[in-house]
């Protein structure tokens, strides 16, 4: 009877391991306080003579004596660690150390042009550019293995610099193509380069604007309430990161990704994880399919009923994602 008993009790156990929280929507409100106590800041100048600014998080060493390596997050377009700050808490808890950059023109980095708020960049390659730096001074600060999460506009440009660094690649929502809905991609590419050799290119992409938060009904980027309002709170307790819509020189940029991209994406050797967003009105899906076709390392994973922000996805969601991340960094 007492070894039924114990089964039974066993088998408890594991089921509520397997069915456990990573991420929970009702601990964001001490997220913030934890994050800005366990976060360290560095920056570099790049080649062109801008700061470069990224955040770090050390494994916790009584917990996790022997750490699991180092997660290097190359994020998406108008992000910075503060937009990460759940996500980096937990991937620390599983005895990780977490590198995060801010890409020229967003976070605390240099912007490129004097309003601030427009999402600007000179060409793509710079993004590249400072990624193998911030690589170069990651490698100095922690030791491998080393992990990439690469998100929207982060992933082409991590994989782009050098993949190779990194044992496994988990790619969310990557931006290998943008939509430029309701303007066909033809016009948005030609209409760009247009107004780039016109010299007119440093202003808001038409149909963009000023960085204004959504209500979060008429969102298009998380499913999440709670983080919705987290991420919007974020920024607006730190205004200085704030990024708005996109310059055309940054559209005209994100539209030479597809031939950037593809040049490269079929020699990757690392074992690659791609997650997909189901709702997805940001970037191309087909092209994803296109490219990971090409590739035997790499593997698409869709995700029903779910927008372009996966680390703003509702609890169900966001912890599926990590847990089968941290399973593919293990295993």
């Amino acid at each position: 009877m007492k070894i039924f008993f114990l089964f039974f009790l066993l088998l408890g156990s594991l089921k509520s391991f397997s069915q456990s929280q990573f991420l929970s929507e009702k601990s964001l409100p001490t997220t913030a306080l934890l994050f800005n106590k366990l976060k360290n800041q560095k920056s570099f100048i790049n080649s062109r003579d801008q700061k470069i600014n990224w955040t770090y998080l050390t494994t916790d060493s009584e917990r996790h004596p022997k750490p699991f390596g180092t997660i290097v997050i190359s994020p998406g377009r108008t992000e910075s660690s503060l937009n990460w700050s759940e996500y980096c808490l937990a991937l620390r808890d599983q005895g990780y150390s977490i590198a995060i950059v801010d890409h020229v023109g967003q976070g605390l980095s240099d912007r490129l042009i004097k309003n601030s708020d427009i999402g600007h960049v000179d060409k793509f390659e710079s993004y590249v550019e400072d990624f193998n730096l911030f690589l170069a001074e990651t490698k100095k600060q922690f030791a491998g293995p080393y992990f990439l999460i690469g998100n929207s506009m982060g992933a082409p440009i991590a994989l782009i610099s050098d993949a190779m660094t990194f044992e496994k690649i988990v790619l969310h929502a990557p931006m290998f193509k943008i939509k430029t809905s309701p303007v066909p991609y033809s016009m948005a590419r030609w209409l760009s380069e247009a107004m780039v050799f016109l010299s007119i290119s440093n202003g808001y992409a038409p149909l963009t604007g000023s960085f204004k938060p959504a209500e979060f009904s008429k969102n298009r980027f998380a499913s999440s309430e709670p983080r919705y309002n987290f991420d919007v709170s974020q920024l607006m307790n730190n205004p200085q990161s704030i990024v708005g819509g996109p310059s055309v020189q940054w559209v005209y940029q994100a539209t030479r990704v597809p031939d950037l991209i593809t040049s490269r994406f079929q020699d990757i050797k690392t074992p690659m994880l791609i997650f997909q967003a189901e709702n997805e009105h940001f970037v191309d899906n087909e092209f994803q399919n296109f490219l990971c076709l090409k590739n035997p390392n790499c593997q698409i994973q869709p995700l029903k009923n779910t927008l372009h922000v996966l680390h703003l996805e509702v609890d169900p969601v966001i912890n599926d994602v990590f847990s089968k991340t941290i399973d593919y960094f293990k295993n």
